[in-house]
């Protein structure tokens, strides 16, 4: 099972649960993504809240979100990811990406079936060590995701600004007008443009416009 993340920019007029019950397909649920500094009394303008040392919630009027906080904390963590995958990649030749194999299969399925493109796919060394880095670390912010390891490979600079713009930009992003905006596959080059084009128009909203973050299992 494969979970999505999806960020939507809500229509004016419209609540966070009336998109989730007729905008989307079922399977959908709030995700407390967002940072967020809105003082008492701003919220009640904000969906999910939970409050805790870093507040979180599933999204609200981006004038009441800490975006900018956020990416400063994603980038740093990911600074301290990239450093634990440079001491365990050591000595291991690149791995290719799950895409590539994914690739292969879609072209000759009976030929190559998906269960073996994903074996050989976690079959290799690099991907390994990943896997077992995984199984020792308690804090998941120190979880190294195998699905990333073409972005690891990309160096430090890329592998941050990468996690920083996935932070914001999700899986996919849905406009108020429900266009639905998505990589057009999971190699990188198609996920950074995806992450281009997505923040370009979350740059261009006006703070009065409500951003929200849902999941998807499928």
């Amino acid at each position: 099972m494969t979970v999505q993340t999806y960020a939507a920019v809500l229509p004016d007029g419209i609540s966070a649960q009336d998109f989730l019950a007729h905008a989307l397909v079922g399977g959908h649920a709030l995700a407390p993504r967002f940072w967020t500094n809105a003082r008492r009394r701003h919220r009640d303008q904000l969906v999910g809240y939970q409050p805790g040392r870093r507040a979180l919630c599933a999204g609200g009027r981006l004038d009441l979100l800490d975006l900018r906080g956020q990416r400063e904390a994603v980038a740093a963590w990911a600074a301290v990811r990239y450093h634990h995958w440079f001491q365990l990649a050591r000595g291991t030749r690149d791995a290719k990406p799950l895409a590539a194999f994914l690739r292969r299969h879609a072209t000759a399925p009976q030929q190559y079936p998906r269960s073996e493109a994903e074996h050989d796919f976690w079959s290799q060394p690099r991907i390994n060590a990943m896997v077992l880095h995984n199984h020792t670390v308690a804090d998941p912010q120190l979880w190294l995701s195998p699905t990333q390891v073409e972005m690891f490979q990309a160096g430090q600079k890329a592998y941050v600004q990468y996690s920083m713009d996935a932070a914001l930009a999700c899986d996919k992003i849905i406009l108020p007008t429900g266009e639905v905006l998505a990589p057009a596959s999971d190699f990188m080059a198609d996920r950074i443009a995806y992450h281009q084009q997505a923040l370009a128009h979350l740059r261009a909203l006006r703070g009065s416009q409500r951003l929200i973050a849902v999941t998807r299992n499928s």
